[in-house]
């Protein structure tokens, strides 16, 4: 009996898709499927993270080496606990992991991928110029 409970169980995982348990939203909604987080990475940003990981590690490694272990367990805890915080809203944002870990120093991939929200360029129709235009302020 147990193993027909087991076999409608893989069944169902089969078709359904292993949902995240942890990922609950507010809305007690159905949680989101794990097929959606393994969405195709660009290969410069895949390479890009197995370049900051490895060089974080090294990173750490030579903390502890230099200060003592405990220095580099305390940045890998000060750096789990920054990491945690989140927004209640929009789009997730790490600023101050990144700052704290001095991320905004280096070029990285989001510089030169052109992604519409991070363009330092200003917008070029201004929603008041085309206002004052329309009713002849100027």
């Amino acid at each position: 009996k147990d193993l027909e409970m087991e076999d409608k169980f893989k069944i169902r995982e089969e078709l359904m898709g292993e949902f995240q348990s942890f990922k609950k939203p507010l809305t007690h909604a159905q949680p989101t499927s794990h097929h959606y987080d393994k969405k195709m990475k660009h290969p410069v940003e895949a390479a890009h993270e197995n370049i900051m990981m490895k060089k974080e590690q090294k990173k750490l490694k030579e903390i502890s080496v230099l200060y003592g272990t405990h220095m580099a367990m305390r940045m890998a805890t000060e750096r789990a606990i920054i990491g945690q915080g989140g927004r209640l809203v929009g789009k997730k944002s790490n600023h101050a992991l990144q700052m704290h870990m001095g991320l905004y120093d280096e070029f990285t991939p989001q510089d030169f991928l052109n992604d519409p929200y991070m363009t330092p360029e200003l917008p070029k129709a201004d929603p008041r110029m085309g206002l004052e235009k329309k009713f002849g302020v100027m």
